[in-house]
């Protein structure tokens, strides 16, 4: 089967740790490296912390993932932010890994957050395929993005997200995205808190016609919303030492 011909589905209950994984372990080093300095905890504080993301975004969000094999591949991430809020403290997570974590992160979320649109939009949170299927990354990713955009589309509603790398900024530039300027927070900076890491904001207004550069999928079906944990009997995995 074609890879285009793969169609996305929505993430079940069971898929998290699995979602989790995969998106912790696909993590830029550049970034990881900066927020965790410790290699051998790296993979287990960057899994808690992404499963803290997920579990807070399910409710209302979409998570879409694609199945290669038999395993999930490929996985987008999406948060609708309607009614867009200054950031505050409340609700910022704090992963495993002791007190330095516990306020790293929160001030990562709230120097992405502070740069974010005001407008309503859906936020891109996480695009990740496996290292396994790193050399077809760009026709998997083709096949999440243009399922949702497709989704957006009708809506009329615009897309956003933070590129880590140029290949990333390239690859969505080809999607319709765009650069857009962003808001400064008081007091903190991403070159000081995390010298050597640099996001992209790209921002993508809806689509009257085809998206650009689009090639023929099966996968564009209007998401749902994905993945609520709340009913769910399994209990989660410890992903800290």
């Amino acid at each position: 089967m074609a890879i285009t011909e793969i169609a996305a589905r929505r993430a079940a209950p069971a898929d998290l740790d699995a979602v989790a994984e995969l998106i912790a372990a696909t993590f830029p080093v550049p970034l990881a490296s900066s927020l965790i300095p410790e290699a051998h905890r790296r993979k287990d504080i960057l899994t808690s912390y992404v499963w803290q993301r997920l579990s807070r975004a399910a409710p209302h969000g979409h998570i879409h993932v694609l199945d290669t094999g038999p395993r999930i591949t490929t996985v987008a991430v999406w948060l609708p932010r309607i009614d867009v809020s200054p950031p505050t403290d409340e609700g910022l997570l704090e992963p495993a890994g002791g007190p330095h974590y516990g306020t790293l992160f929160p001030t990562l979320e709230r120097l992405l957050e502070a740069r974010r649109p005001a407008q309503p939009h859906h936020y891109l949170v996480y695009l990740a395929v496996h290292p396994d299927r790193e050399h077809f990354r760009r026709e998997l990713t083709d096949v999440l993005l243009r399922h949702h955009h497709t989704y957006l589309d009708q809506l009329g509603m615009p897309a956003y997200l933070e590129a880590n790398s140029r290949p990333a900024r390239d690859l969505c530039r080809q999607h319709g995205y765009r650069r857009r300027p962003t808001a400064k927070l008081a007091g903190l900076s991403l070159r000081t808190s995390l010298p050597g890491v640099r996001f992209w904001p790209l921002w993508r207004p809806p689509h009257a016609g085809a998206e650009p550069a689009a090639r023929t999928s099966r996968a564009t079906s209007r998401p749902r919303n994905s993945l609520s944990l709340h009913n769910d009997p399994a209990p989660r995995k410890t992903h800290h030492r």
